[in-house]
């Protein structure tokens, strides 16, 4: 027997249930008949009919109870989920197909999004093969735009989402204007020979967010389609911008000196960097100095004379080309440029090569974007600040810190002298199976030579602390004259600048400063040395 009664039943059950809980409180509050003396003992029910009757009891409560709650629940229910299409049943996704063309036949295509209108227009061109086959192509535009600035395959891909348009289901229980389709958040206007005029309209999406509301102009059922359909026709021309990366030099016949064993571009005639982080121009050019280019292969023309560093990643815009992220502006005029700081950029870096000459502008838009543009671009375009190292870079970033880097293997002699002492050290070498033992003479005494050899490399390490330069009326407290095997003679010097600094310079040409903790190092190991003494 059902647990849910019919009527006539309900109507005898209610009945029987309500003397069943009045049976059941009179127990309850009697609990049970205790026999005295004064009364006969209590009759008691057998226990499975007592049993029987409780469970029956307790099934219609349950019962009554269970409806209550079913009914209440249900309630809750239809407050949390929100109310689906009324006359639709669910079908199985994509079934129903809505539209189906080749976009490469479409003439012209109009799109109206929330940035406006975009008229974009087909230029078709249809090759055959030796086979017969043909293979239709298109290229597409903007009468709006230059030529040659919006990318025809992004277009493409955003038109190509007509080929094949399917809904999840058809909306009969609405009214357009319930669909949002009178007036429309995107429509696509179709003009084409082979599959004439229409559009595309685009309405709202449904209330329980399962898609979008669609339907032709050339009909007029409506559909659910997939929210990304319609989200795709959402962009602005700058969203379609021909972003292309920013091209390397290509090595020519002319450009072999130029080139490192592997034949990739090394060096150049000039190279400029200048712009809002710089005083003035630095000019680079080749390091000719034989003994010194393998280590530091640039050196800095103007505006003074210094061994060059850092320029590794600078010479990668012309090596290896540079990785465009996007675009800021599809024009190049005073007021774009001025919009990302490119009417005073951060750095102007130019190269010129065997007759050949390449520019780049750089500007810093944000913490992680550059606005970048070379002799060649038709368009602003955005750059990772990643891809650009050096772009906060100053004047004093590409001075090679070294202060006299120089190989022993070069040396005949060198001679330190402070004040009025004087330690003058000869230098020579044997080379046995790509072994070389060498000899020092200080003072016309062998030294150990591995002992000099520990002073030289505490000796060459030194380093600039910074590049400010001025001239100083004192008179240098150690002055390093380097005699080389090829007869060149150098004259290093350095000169107290300050109670924590020393200036040094090159051939009488100032450089810059060291500290004085440096300074002092050395010279206390060119005593021990000189001494023959171990100075570690």
């Amino acid at each position: 027997m059902s647990d849910f009664m019919s009527d006539n039943e309900n109507i005898t059950g209610q009945e029987d249930l309500n003397q069943d809980l009045a049976d059941i409180s009179d127990t309850v509050e009697g609990e049970e008949e205790f026999s005295t003396i004064f009364s006969a003992p209590a009759e008691k029910k057998p226990a499975t009919v007592q049993n029987a009757k409780k469970k029956r009891i307790i099934s219609m409560v349950a019962a009554v109870l269970a409806v209550v709650i079913l009914i209440g629940g249900s309630a809750a229910i239809v407050k949390l989920i929100p109310k689906k299409e009324e006359d639709e049943a669910p079908v199985t996704s994509n079934d129903i197909s809505v539209l189906e063309l080749d976009s490469n036949m479409l003439d012209k295509v109009s799109i109206t999004n929330k940035n406006g209108k975009f008229v974009f227009t087909a230029d078709r061109k249809t090759e055959t093969d030796d086979e017969g086959k043909e293979t239709v192509s298109v290229e597409w535009s903007s009468a709006e735009i230059e030529d040659g600035v919006l990318s025809s395959d992004e277009i493409g891909n955003i038109i190509s989402s007509l080929d094949n348009i399917t809904a999840t289901r058809e909306i009969t229980a609405k009214s357009a204007a319930d669909c949002g389709l009178q007036n429309p958040s995107r429509q696509i206007d179709i003009e084409s020979e082979k599959y004439g005029n229409f559009s595309v309209i685009i309405g709202s999406d449904s209330p329980d967010n399962t898609g979008t509301y669609l339907k032709l102009s050339t009909k007029d059922t409506i559909y659910l389609v997939e929210s990304s359909l319609s989200t795709g026709f959402d962009f602005t021309y700058l969203d379609l911008a021909n972003v292309e990366d920013f091209k390397a030099i290509t090595v020519t016949d002319a450009m072999k000196d130029y080139t490192d064993e592997e034949g990739k571009l090394a060096f150049f005639d000039t190279l400029t960097i200048s712009g809002k982080n710089f005083n003035e121009p630095m000019v680079f050019v080749k390091n000719n100095e034989e003994f010194l280019s393998g280590f530091v292969p640039y050196s800095v023309s103007s505006p003074v004379k210094q061994d060059a560093d850092n320029l590794t990643d600078v010479m990668a815009l012309f090596t290896s080309g540079l990785t465009s992220s996007g675009a800021y502006s599809l024009e190049i005029n005073d007021d774009e440029l001025s919009k990302v700081g490119l009417d005073n950029p951060d750095m102007v870096i130019s190269i010129s090569v065997a007759g050949v000459t390449k520019t780049y502008k750089i500007a810093v838009v944000d913490q992680s974007f550059c606005a970048v543009i070379d002799d060649e671009s038709r368009l602003i375009q955005k750059v990772s600040k990643e891809a650009l190292p050096f772009v906060d870079y100053k004047m004093d970033n590409f001075y090679s810190k070294w202060v006299f880097l120089r190989s022993i293997d070069n040396l005949n002699s060198i001679v330190f002298e402070t004040g009025d002492k004087k330690y003058s050290f000869d230098i020579s070498y044997t080379e046995e199976d790509n072994t070389k033992t060498y000899t020092v003479l200080s003072g016309g005494k062998e030294i150990s030579a591995e002992n000099f050899q520990d002073f030289y490399v505490e000796f060459v390490g030194l380093q600039a602390s910074d590049f400010d330069i001025g001239a100083t009326d004192t008179a240098p407290e150690m002055t390093v004259t380097a005699n080389h095997k090829n007869g060149k003679t150098e004259v290093l010097t350095f000169t107290r600048s300050s109670a924590t600094k020393f200036q040094f310079a090159l051939n009488g040409e100032i450089k810059g400063r060291i500290t004085s903790s440096s300074y002092n190092k050395v010279f206390n190991y060119l005593k021990l040395v000189a001494e023959d003494k171990k100075i570690k």
